[in-house]
């Protein structure tokens, strides 16, 4: 009899126990089309951090600027500038936030997109992550918050590149893997642990490495992760391609690498560059396109110079003192 009324409470004890644990889960919803959503001043989190949109006068770009950081606690973008950078929403509330969305627009007449961006919080900590370029202003975003943590967000109807002679788009989804940022769904989970970190977690990693090192030549490897011994965290860009970049110490980025890894089509581009002998060496597993020509030319960070890219070939040229 004892047996029995321990196997009948159980399942009952169980169903209890998972319910009160989700008790406190809410979902959230923000749609870019929805007139209804308001543009907030400023956010402040429940962490104590509070972000605002800030201009210098009328001709001067806004900036998103964090407040009250007294704790350092934030990844990602160090800031947000544009014509507008606009606070979008927050949930559940502007006063005591889980969660909010950011976009940022340049105020010509030919800017009609916007650059959405989530910030969010895990464990008291506050992650800003790009979440697309958007032209068709429908991108949603949903998603759950539980006891300040978010879970399962994904954002549907951002405007995908479709690889076809007349330069289509098409609505694709991408997800959040919490701390890294939102990947497209074909991304391949292999390549989440260099996401957010530094170069050389690639460079010593024996077995992602070995692609690129084949192809341009383990003396050539060795030369190009020595020009990014100096180096901030890696990037996700566009939700596909992660990307890395950095310097030989005390070059002051004279001689300074770029490598882009393809976490969809498991690709690997580097270029490295040493302009005391104007040379540019580069190598990839792949061809080279334009558009991945465009992602190391951004990632490119001399302030004196910068690349361009013509015939599939790159050449470096002085900026205008």
């Amino acid at each position: 009899m004892g047996t029995y009324i321990i196997k009948l409470i159980l399942p009952l004890l169980l169903g209890f126990l998972l319910s009160t644990s989700t008790a406190h889960a809410e979902r959230f919803e923000f749609n870019a089309s929805n007139t209804k959503n308001k543009n907030l001043e400023s956010v402040r989190f429940i962490n104590g951090i509070t972000i605002k949109s800030v201009r210098k006068d009328r001709n001067s770009p806004h900036k998103l600027i964090y407040l009250d950081a007294s704790v350092k606690s934030i990844s990602g973008p160090e800031i947000i500038e544009n014509d507008y950078v606009t606070i979008e929403s927050a949930y559940p509330s502007a006063q005591s936030a889980q969660v909010s969305v950011i976009s940022s627009q340049c105020g010509g007449s030919m800017c009609g997109f916007s650059t959405y961006y989530l910030a969010y919080l895990i464990n008291g900590a506050l992650y800003v992550h790009e979440i697309s370029t958007d032209n068709a202003k429908k991108i949603k975003i949903t998603g759950n918050y539980n006891r300040g943590n978010i879970t399962n967000a994904v954002a549907t109807n951002v405007t995908e590149p479709q690889k076809n002679q007349y330069g289509d788009t098409i609505l694709g989804t991408r997800i959040l893997i919490n701390k890294k940022g939102f990947v497209k769904s074909p991304f391949k989970r292999k390549y989440l642990p260099l996401v957010e970190v530094h170069p050389e977690d690639y460079f010593s990693n024996k077995v992602l490495r070995e692609n690129l090192a084949k192809q341009v030549g383990f003396e050539n490897f060795k030369v190009l992760r020595s020009y990014m011994q100096v180096a901030s965290n890696s990037k996700l860009v566009d939700g596909q391609y992660i990307v890395i970049s950095g310097m030989l110490p005390h070059s002051g980025a004279d001689q300074s690498g770029v490598v882009v890894i393809d976490g969809v089509n498991k690709k690997y581009y580097a270029l490295w560059v040493d302009i005391d002998s104007n040379k540019i060496d580069k190598g990839a597993t792949a061809q080279w396109t334009e558009h991945i020509a465009r992602i190391v030319s951004d990632a490119f960070f001399h302030s004196d110079y910068f690349l361009s890219f013509e015939n599939d070939n790159f050449s470096i040229r002085k900026l205008k003192q």
